[in-house]
């Protein structure tokens, strides 16, 4: 049976039961100079900064568009003259947004002579890494049955 608590004392002092003094005040944050209102996160200062529209000379004309579109066009401009680091960017930009509009991974995608020659090349790089013990304990394992294969279409 639970104790009831004394009526001489209406407020005990314990765990979870603080001093009337140090408890908030009502109508007083606890908090008076947390986060301000309005106050906004990274994402959304680079969001609204992207969406920012600058004016652009374009083969003689001037067109009026948003910072992000000018920073892909530059991209895509170094890209094709060579630039290798524009170029893996721009590959692995298209991959993501690929990825995120159909809601499957790469890998899923591969067709089943793909993932064959992956799993061989991973073989042997499992071999040159680890020696001959990495590779008898690879060749105990099913590569074919234990993984997931993708239903061809």
């Amino acid at each position: 049976m639970a104790r009831k608590p004394d009526r001489r004392n209406d407020h005990a002092v314990g765990y979870g039961r603080p001093p009337k003094h140090s408890q908030f005040q009502k109508g007083k944050s606890g908090n008076p100079k947390g986060r301000p209102k309005g106050a906004r996160n990274l994402r959304t200062e680079l969001e609204e900064e992207l969406r920012e529209r600058i004016i652009v000379r374009e083969g003689g004309v001037v067109k009026k568009i948003s910072k992000l579109r000018a920073l892909m066009k530059a991209l895509a401009a170094k890209g094709a003259q060579g630039d290798v680091r524009a170029n893996t960017l721009l590959c692995n930009l298209i991959l993501r947004c690929e990825q995120l509009e159909s809601g499957r991974g790469v890998y899923e995608e591969l067709a089943g002579e793909d993932l064959k020659i992956l799993e061989r090349l991973l073989q042997r790089s499992r071999e040159d890494l680890g020696g001959s013990d990495a590779a008898e304990s690879s060749g105990d394992q099913g590569s074919e049955s234990d993984d997931p294969q993708p239903e061809e279409e």
